[in-house]
């Protein structure tokens, strides 16, 4: 939409807070439109790009920051100058998304009015420049000029001072517009001024757009406002169409491959990424530790910080997303931290904290949980709103090792077990996880023998709708035939092949498998369903939902007659792309069900991100639900959820005729487990083929 004046959206809950807010507008010359719900805050502003938003951190549905993460992470409204306003001096909040928050200009309630009305008028100014600059390049040009997020705009005057810059100019020289206009372009050059007056006129640049032609050069240095070097390609643009106004200065920064990029950080000793100390690093720092704590008769403390589940980030979003989150990552740790504590980067996402004198050993369980309550809140990243986790081992010097090597490989262990019992936690070493790390390495290594020798069984598991006395569903799980450990069921193998990278291997085989047995038994199985294991590793490759439309149509079945289970895990990856592949295997009939809940940490709210038919109880609260009042209470509770949300409910590992009993009771559909074999399913199983049963 096209406005004859600019246009100022006011997003706010409170109706007297915007009456109050347009009372201040009075005098501006620009066209006032309001909003009060969340979810139409980007379609108004796709419609109007207003000259600026002004934007209240308190909003119903969606809170402010998402709002502006949104906001600000799309191309259509990126370049839009917003005015934040927050309910305190310092919410929270800002804290926790500090980087997309020093994009926006912050005013807290109550607001300056004086200041408001300076920046309005200001953000007004810039509208002037934004409208012209579309007359820039033709209207496919515009575009990229005013919206992109990769290539700075600055528009400068006959004196060589910016008057404009675009959104993607603030982001790469680190410096709000309202700071950038009146520097001088020579200041932020290579070679900088080394006079006190400016000497624009003899300056290349300016000679240049004096003759009226464009200058292109495609490797320079710029200086930004936090004192590094960029390399940057540009090209000086002479424009006569606004008054006083002289040159359009347009600028890339050349990104530095990253295999070169890892190649020079193997040698450095700060990461290049996060401008943390590196692992070479590290080991000075444990060095000086140690000897403080034994000049001091002291302890310290080692913390190994290993996020979790960011291989799928990378997977699913890319490695420059993930080293977006990495960056943000490194920042909520930081800010954790006392002054002579320090944080490095070993590799990857992985981290070692260096916690200096300890009062107590046992004081490190604080700063731990610290961490990981942090990490565990959302980090708002290019537009997606991404939840993560830790875990966490901790070593004590003197007790965990006396050297770097050692405290390492201590901590190394404690985190391995941290992942072993689920993750999101923290765990101190003892000696025997040097042994269970042992163990995890033995079985990975096993892992790979066993895909080669293909040392895999199916079993299927009946599900039976007690009110029918009829076998619904058959559970697929996998079994794998270890010739030393004996029989390990997929609970005890499958952490450790999705972090070896055979997570995605193993279900491909399981799903083909699985066409083979309905391809040769399957006719008498008609009218029952397919309960099918997936895995986020699998989830998140490409045209995965055509490969599994393939093996479904292969195993003679429809679509409608499979559920796929999503563990609760995924849930913690809230923010990577599965909706896309799940949405398109919806469309196509598959159901879902979500695997395992109550397990793990996914929010209730994000339960509705998927769109689930059914849920299954985590069979850790069914085996002592008849013995701990707590699981009984959780397990009714969830029941009782799930019905008020639309879902049925699946339990399996019910062994005894009490659990069974109390199941009914409270309107369990689906059951599963030896009782239900041996019981109410007996005859029922005995008219399926034995490979079923």
């Amino acid at each position: 939409m096209t406005s004859a004046l600019p246009v100022i959206l006011v997003v706010d809950q409170s109706k007297t807070d915007i009456e109050q807010s347009l009372k201040l507008l009075e005098g501006f010359e620009a066209t006032l439109e309001t909003c009060t719900d969340a979810n139409k805050v980007f379609d108004l502003a796709s419609e109007y790009q207003p000259a600026v938003i002004v934007l209240s951190s308190q909003l119903k549905g969606k809170d402010g920051y998402q709002v502006l993460n949104h906001l600000k992470s799309q191309k259509e409204t990126s370049h839009i100058p917003v005015i934040f306003v927050s309910s305190t001096f310092g919410e929270r909040q800002m804290k926790l998304h500090a980087d997309m928050v020093k994009r926006v200009e912050i005013l807290p309630k109550p607001v300056n009015q004086a200041r408001y009305r300076e920046l309005i008028a200001f953000y007004i100014e810039l509208y002037v420049y934004r409208s012209a600059i579309a007359a820039v390049g033709g209207e496919k040009k515009k575009r990229s000029l005013v919206e992109g997020k990769d290539e700075g705009v600055l528009i400068i005057d006959e004196q060589g001072k910016i008057c404009f810059a675009n959104g993607a100019a603030e982001l790469l020289l680190d410096m709000r517009v309202h700071l950038l206009c009146g520097q001088y372009l020579e200041s932020m050059l290579q070679d900088g001024s080394e006079t006190f007056v400016s000497q624009w006129q003899d300056h290349p640049i300016s000679k240049v757009a004096n003759s009226e032609q464009i200058l292109q050069v495609e490797k320079a240095k710029m200086w930004t406002a936090n004192g590094d070097a960029i390399n940057v390609k540009f090209a000086a643009i002479p424009v006569f169409h606004l008054p006083g106004e002289k040159l359009l200065f347009a600028f890339r920064r050349l990104k530095q491959p990253r295999e070169k990029a890892g190649e020079s950080g193997r040698h450095a000793v700060t990461d290049h990424l996060t401008g943390l100390p590196t692992r070479l690093r590290a080991d000075d720092f444990i060095q000086a530790a140690i000897k403080k704590a034994k000049n001091e008769n002291n302890h310290f403390a080692l913390l190994f910080v290993d996020l979790d589940h960011f291989k799928y980030i990378n997977e699913t979003l890319g490695h420059d997303f993930g080293d977006e989150l990495i960056k943000f990552v490194a920042q909520r740790i930081s800010q954790l931290l006392r002054k002579d504590d320090v944080v490095c980067r070993m590799e990857g996402d992985e981290f070692v904290v260096v916690l200096g004198t300890l009062d107590h050993p046992n004081d490190v369980g604080a700063v731990a949980k610290k961490i990981i309550d942090r990490l565990h809140e959302p980090f708002f990243v290019n537009g997606h709103e991404i939840f993560t986790g830790c875990s966490i081992g901790i070593a004590i010097y003197p007790s965990c090792g006396d050297d770097a090597g050692g405290l390492i490989r201590h901590a190394e262990a404690a985190v391995a077990r941290a992942k072993n019992l689920g993750r999101n936690n923290f765990q101190f070493y003892t000696a025997e996880m040097n042994k269970q790390r042992a163990d995890r390495m033995e079985l990975e290594r096993d892992l790979r023998k066993a895909i080669e020798s293909c040392q895999f069984k199916l079993e299927y598991h009946a599900l039976v709708d007690h009110s029918k006395n009829t076998i619904e569903a058959f559970e697929v799980s996998m079994v794998w035939h270890h010739p030393a450990r004996g029989p390990l069921g997929v609970d005890d193998f499958l952490s450790v092949a999705e972090d070896a990278g055979f997570g995605r291997e193993l279900y491909r085989w399981m799903w083909r498998q699985v066409s083979k047995d309905l391809a040769e038994h399957g006719q008498r199985l008609s009218g029952i369903k397919l309960c099918m294991p997936m895995s986020p590793s699998l989830l998140a490759r490409e045209q995965v939902a055509e490969w599994l439309s393939e093996q479904v149509t292969q195993a003679g079945l429809r679509p409608q007659d499979v559920l796929i289970q999503v563990p609760e895990s995924t849930l913690m990856v809230r923010g990577v792309s599965f909706m896309g592949v799940i949405t398109e295997l919806q469309k196509v009939g598959f159901e879902f069900v979500l695997d395992n809940f109550g397990a793990g940490h996914g929010s209730l709210e994000s339960i509705r991100s998927i769109p689930y038919s059914m849920i299954k109880i985590s069979e850790r609260f069914i085996e002592n639900m008849m013995t701990l009042h707590s699981d009984e209470l959780i397990v009714d509770g969830i029941i009782y959820l799930a019905h008020n949300l639309g879902f049925k409910v699946i339990a399996t590992g019910v062994q005894h005729q009490a659990q069974l009993t109390f199941l009914q009771s409270k309107g369990c559909e689906w059951v599963g487990g030896s009782c239900i074999n041996e019981g109410i399913a007996k005859d029922l199983l005995e008219k399926v083929p034995s490979i079923f049963r």
